[in-house]
């Protein structure tokens, strides 16, 4: 059984859906303090098995569904 600590672990769960038109990508993030005091990042997220409709659509990103760019 893993156990996060909090200060000493960061744990990041993804799962991504799609109904033909979009694909909603979902992160749930636990302790995340330490993770941010390393620094890290997610700097890439692949996500597989999309169409190639999918893969010349446009990108949008929302933060606890407002729209998000990286200089928000």
């Amino acid at each position: 059984d893993m156990k996060i600590a909090e200060g000493k672990s960061t744990y990041v769960d993804f799962s991504a859906e799609s109904d033909g038109k979009k694909v909603r990508l979902v992160s749930q993030v636990e302790s995340g303090s330490y993770g941010l005091s390393q620094g890290w990042v997610v700097e890439k997220l692949m996500i597989l098995g999309l169409s190639k409709s999918h893969l010349s659509s446009q990108i949008a990103f929302q933060l606890d569904g407002k729209p998000f760019t990286s200089s928000s």
